[in-house]
């Protein structure tokens, strides 16, 4: 018998940036527990797709590792439970 894996909630806020060619994103950012913002990047295996027209939700991942080895840190995250998103906006 396998244990399964705890999921973790999150709160992202979802910030849209504009590149020097006119081309828009959007930027992730993750709400840790004092409420700071760090920059959030997603795994291949998420579909971002999913989070269109969202501003700000909660949603439950099965992976999120923070990288500290760039200038500025960030959390990667994998398997996201899309069942879980809830729009914080529409509450």
């Amino acid at each position: 018998m396998t244990k399964a894996k705890e999921q973790k909630e999150i709160k992202v806020i979802v910030r849209q940036g504009t590149k020097k060619d006119g081309t828009k994103f959007d930027a992730y950012k993750l709400v840790n527990e004092k409420g700071k913002l760090i920059d959030l990047h997603f795994r291949k295996d998420v579909e971002t797709s999913k989070f269109n027209g969202l501003k700000k939700f909660t949603c439950k991942v099965d992976y999120c590792q923070l990288a500290e080895n760039f200038e500025f840190p960030r959390y990667y995250v994998g398997g996201v439970d899309y069942d879980s998103i809830v729009d914080l906006f529409s509450e």
